[in-house]
């Protein structure tokens, strides 16, 4: 169980990395394993966190149980609006190399080419509030902002 002040912690520091998306171009996709039961409509660390999100024009797509338990903790989140269908054919699966979670998988909807070796996978830390905030070590990790273009 995660503590109180781990969670309001947590919203801060999510609400702040998102804050530095706001002026961003484009639109972004995120994903993983965020353990917040999305599926439990009483709860109020879930209601906070879908506030954060809709408060910084953010949308939670996955819509099934993504655990063994029968929670929805693996979420793909993406900015911007829906009108554009960024994000298409969402498929939740049981794997036999993870588990206690399931494969989520989907399509990604590019206009542009993107530069995937630019990309680089983040992995949260033991803890939000020790060594660095999420933020810091996100924005650290040289990701670009727009795909390269193809222009000489």
């Amino acid at each position: 169980m995660i503590r109180v002040s781990d969670r309001v912690l947590f919203l801060e520091q999510f609400e702040g990395f998102l804050t530095s998306f706001s002026s961003k171009p484009g639109h972004l996709v995120m994903t993983g394993d965020f353990n917040i039961h999305v599926e439990d409509l009483n709860s109020v660390f879930r209601n906070s966190f879908f506030q954060v999100l809709k408060d910084h024009g953010w949308n939670q797509l996955v819509d099934s149980p993504t655990h063994e338990h029968g929670g929805t903790l693996d979420l793909v989140l993406t900015s911007g609006s829906t009108d554009i269908p960024l994000i298409s054919q969402i498929d939740v699966q049981a794997t036999p190399k993870v588990p206690d979670h399931y494969l989520v998988s989907f399509k990604v909807h590019c206009i542009e080419p993107v530069d995937l070796f630019g990309s680089r996978r983040l992995l949260r830390g033991k803890g939000w509030g020790h060594e660095q905030t999420f933020q810091h070590y996100f924005i650290q990790t040289n990701l670009r902002w727009h795909p390269p273009s193809n222009s000489p």
